[in-house]
């Protein structure tokens, strides 16, 4: 029997894995531009001059370059060589410069040496020089190994332009200076870590001493805008994120954005779905206390069905509460809207990672003094008999007043599209009709049909002018539904801001229409005989043999007979 032998040995790296390395590091070209721009920030350039044409590309700078052959083999031959404290302020484990090979043949001269590096054809090999003319500073020309386009050349100045825009010395690529000192930025805030400046909008931009490390979606932070830190940031092995778990400078520089940010945002009259998920998030985690802000109960994190935002204060009026999915929207609204419960939507769930209501209920209210007193009711049960109704009508089944409306709106549906459709991308006109429906005001398929309900005829009647204007305005949000609108009401950004720019900047047209309907109507209800006091008929709870109806229950269509009624009409 052989005696039992025990001995420690080291882990060694394989020849492939360096290979590998220098090629899945190179993200994009820029990045690895960024990486040379470094080296000579590290080898103590004060400029850096970048060229790049479709084939090749030359970095140069005036740094101390490789002044001898045992730095050339221990410091460009072999990879992973650790920096010693303090001779570096970016590098760590001298592997970056692999991400310039991995897009071209490389040529780098400094000194009197010229290494010569291509990896396609040589693999792991490279050719030393020795003897030639003194080259103060680094040059590296590099021959692409795949040509790029005068499009992919603009693509890679502007992300070099955002990775460089900080940097410590001057950057200038193809002759324009990149780079700007930090004194051109009006910063909102000075700490011993960092620079700040922060804006309501857009994605949060890290530079770490200069040059960008990654970027942060606004709800991490409650906030957009530029940090650049002081000192140097321990970021991973790519330098494309940050070790914040290592890292005691961001640990500050995050503690800070998080408690500013909360503070800030929590004074604002409106808040945006971006800060409404960062508040829930710190609210969520146990990062804030409620104690501390005076007005934590108006914070207006919780979306209903509908996709009203509402506070705590709006919730304790309720006593039930219940949650929906975005196919149950339009029933939740409406059991909402009779005050049967408060109506949670999924958007809400997600937003503070909850699987259930009373999960949510359980992680926000817990630590609260007063916690709301729910009733948690599945929404099955609350919805249970109540369906969703869906009817197109024949404008012979209107009252005489309701078809005056109807009929106004069809005359001037021309000129509305020819306002509605200029300098907007749309599918079309689209044939109008009336209906009758106890969740929606309008419907549509987003392609050949809008049905308008009879509530908002009625509404134009009773109200005039200003009725009108409701009833153009929702044939404006049917419009700007490209898609069908039954199972699901949900609207986003595309929606909101085409919404947004056609009755914030071509508004003044739609009122004039509305006058003139007013107007119009006005006449004709004269002229024909309509008694105004008479005008309204009681709402229809049967319809006519030829007309079609649709029912939804829990968030399900049932089969109905639209297009047997009305053949021109394609709701799918």
């Amino acid at each position: 029997m052989l005696a039992t032998t025990v001995e420690n040995r080291d882990f060694v790296a394989h020849p492939h894995i360096l290979f590998s390395i220098m090629q899945s590091q190179a993200g994009t070209l820029a990045k690895a531009f960024l990486e040379g721009i470094m080296n000579s920030i590290d080898a103590g350039a004060s400029k850096v001059d970048i060229k790049l044409t479709e084939s090749q590309f030359i970095i140069q700078d005036n740094g101390k370059g490789f002044q001898s052959k045992e730095e050339v083999l221990n410091w460009f031959g072999q990879f992973g060589t650790p920096h010693e404290e303090g001779d570096a302020t970016y590098g760590q484990y001298r592997m970056g410069r692999g991400q310039l090979m991995a897009f071209a043949h490389n040529a780098w001269r400094t000194g009197t040496f010229l290494m010569e590096v291509d990896i396609k054809k040589n693999g792991l090999t490279y050719q030393l020089s020795e003897n030639l003319r003194n080259l103060p500073g680094c040059s590296i020309t590099g021959t692409l190994y795949k040509q790029i386009s005068l499009a992919d050349i603009d693509d890679v100045l502007t992300e070099l332009k955002e990775l460089t825009q900080f940097a410590q010395i001057p950057v200038k690529v193809n002759g324009k200076l990149f780079s700007k000192p930090l004194s051109t930025i009006t910063w909102d805030a000075e700490t011993p870590d960092a620079y700040i400046k922060l804006q309501r909008t857009g994605s949060l931009l890290v530079y770490n001493l200069g040059v960008l490390v990654r970027s942060y979606d606004h709800y991490i932070f409650g906030c957009g805008g530029l940090i650049v830190s002081k000192t140097a940031l321990k970021v991973n092995f790519a330098r494309n994120d940050i070790l914040t778990h290592q890292c005691s400078t961001w640990t500050r520089i995050s503690a800070h954005l998080k408690s500013t940010n909360v503070s800030k945002i929590t004074q604002k009259s409106f808040i945006n779905d971006q800060e409404r998920r960062f508040l829930s998030r710190q609210w969520a985690y146990g990062h804030i206390s409620p104690d501390d802000f005076a007005n934590f109960e108006s914070w207006k994190v919780f979306t209903d069905a509908s996709g009203k935002h509402h506070s705590l204060q709006s919730l304790r009026k309720y006593s039930v509460i219940t949650s929906a999915t975005e196919s149950q929207s339009r029933t939740g609204a409406r059991l909402q809207r009779e005050g049967k419960a408060f109506v949670v939507s999924e958007e809400t769930l997600q937003r503070f990672n909850a699987s259930t209501v009373r999960e949510l209920v359980e992680l926000l209210f817990d630590g609260l003094r007063h916690p709301p007193a729910f009733t948690y009711v599945k929404f099955e049960d609350l919805a249970l008999g109540c369906t969703e109704t869906y009817q197109v009508l024949e404008p012979s089944t209107l009252s005489p007043a309701e078809q005056l409306v109807f009929n106004l709106l069809l005359s001037k549906h021309d000129k509305f599209f020819k306002w509605f459709s200029s300098g907007e991308v749309h599918s079309g006109q689209r044939d109008l009709r009336p209906g009758a429906s106890d969740v929606a005001l309008g419907w549509t398929d987003g392609s050949s049909y809008i049905v308008i309900d009879q509530s908002v005829l009625q509404k134009a009647v009773k109200k005039g002018e200003a009725g009108f204007f409701e009833l153009l305005l929702l044939l404006v949000h049917e419009y700007c539904h490209d898609s069908a609108d039954l199972e699901s009401h949900a609207h986003d950004l595309v929606f909101y801001s085409k919404y947004h720019d056609i009755v914030q900047y071509k508004g003044g047209r739609l009122l004039e229409l509305s006058r003139e309907l007013a107007t119009q109507f006005k006449k004709q209800a004269i002229k024909t005989g309509i008694s105004i006091e008479d005008i309204i008929s009681p709402r229809r709870t049967t319809l006519p043999l030829n007309t079609a109806k649709l029912s939804i229950t829990e968030g399900r269509i049932a089969e109905g007979s639209l297009m047997a009624a009305c053949p021109q009409l394609a709701l799918f």
